[in-house]
């Protein structure tokens, strides 16, 4: 379930007290993450996350700005994601639904980048061009909801990540997985990551920085569509990002667009690619897979979907080959693994195959198809 702050009159809050030299009470660079729905008017002030410090207030936060940017602070400065920069700036309203809004910065006064990812929808990133220096460590507490803003706002799950610069890739693997251990997987003993799986009662990244005080909030079954809370294995998924060596085949309109014809997320048998007539040990190559970061565990599966185009036609046999490395080159590369269908049917058919191989480098992946009429 995600929590609901401040549907009402109330300052609802979460507040976890931090252990001295542990965890986000180190947080000075790094990743601030939440998963939520704004649920206020747009054009007003939302806390998401605060770190605080009794003495001098804030030393680190993360919420959306009065001009509607998703904003973050390092006590000094105020900086946001409207502002220009490298990418597209952007806005966060109540119109984004349930969004991931990450800000990530590196070690120094450097630039921060901002992302916005609607859960269904598709990633907007902007570096800006400002620079931000780091937050100041001993921060001693980390307030959810914000004391200062209290609009209506409903939370699935808030990070702090010090000394973590997650990359865009690793950001589309959160969202591709949909699940918080997705989240876990990048952390480590510095960092702090709550969900409802136990009513944000506990750090997930560890054992330290749990919740000292609560005021209000209520559980709400307004989920992110897929999202699953807390501890346990996660899955994530690739697809298709772009053409390598077409090699004569084609997509269904007999054009070049091979990647963008089966990049989908569920089968559609409404785009294709497809070899020549004929297949004579026939190939093609195809740079796979977008937003996978290296799995701890688990199964790895391979899933493919083949067929010919007349039942009546000569037999076909279709290999399917996961490469590491090679470039832009038919065969080149680390072969991973290979799988074979022989005399495929003209009923389009999924594959599932396990693969054993090794991958040190998922960032750098090509699957090829071949083809062939013996």
């Amino acid at each position: 379930m995600s929590r609901e702050f401040n549907n009402g009159v109330t300052t609802d809050l979460m507040t976890y007290a931090l252990s001295a030299g542990v965890g986000p009470e180190n947080f000075v660079y790094g990743t601030q993450l939440v998963l939520v729905r704004i649920m206020a008017a747009n054009d007003t002030w939302v806390s998401m996350i605060e770190g605080n410090q009794p003495t001098t207030g804030e030393y680190f936060a993360i919420g959306r700005r009065l001009n509607n940017g998703l904003y973050t602070s390092n006590g000094a400065t105020v900086q946001d994601s409207s502002e220009s920069g490298s990418g597209t700036p952007f806005t966060i309203t109540s119109a984004d639904n349930w969004s991931l809004y990450v800000q990530t910065k590196a070690s120094g006064t450097v630039s921060p980048t901002y992302h916005k990812y609607p859960v269904g929808g598709s990633r907007t990133t902007n570096q800006i061009t400002a620079t931000f220096a780091d937050s100041v460590p001993n921060a001693v507490s980390i307030t959810l909801g914000g004391p200062e803003d209290p609009a209506h706002i409903r939370f699935a799950v808030a990070a702090v990540l010090h000394g973590i610069v997650l990359t865009a890739g690793q950001i589309d693997a959160i969202m591709a997985a949909l699940t918080t251990q997705s989240i876990l997987d990048l952390c480590d003993s510095n960092s702090w990551v709550v969900d409802d799986s136990d009513g944000f009662a506990n750090n997930l990244a560890n054992n330290h920085s749990h919740r000292s005080a609560i005021n209000g909030t209520t559980d709400n079954g307004d989920d992110p569509a897929g999202w699953v809370y807390g501890l346990g294995a996660s899955s994530q998924k690739g697809y298709a990002v772009a053409d390598s060596v077409d090699n004569g085949w084609t997509d269904q309109a007999a054009g070049t667009s091979l990647a963008a014809a089966i990049d989908e997320t569920s089968p559609s048998d409404a785009d294709y690619i497809q070899s020549p007539l004929s297949p004579s040990n026939s190939g093609t190559r195809i740079k796979a897979f977008n937003s996978l970061v290296t799995p701890q565990s688990g199964t790895r599966t391979l899933r493919w979907r083949t067929a010919k185009d007349s039942a009546a036609g000569a037999t076909i046999n279709m290999t399917i080959k996961l490469y590491q490395g090679g470039g832009d080159s038919l065969g080149a590369g680390t072969l991973v693994d290979s799988f074979s269908r022989n005399g495929v049917s003209n009923t389009p058919t999924t594959f599932d195959e396990t693969v054993t191989g090794t991958i040190t480098d998922y960032d750098d992946l090509y699957v090829e198809f071949w083809a062939n009429q013996p």
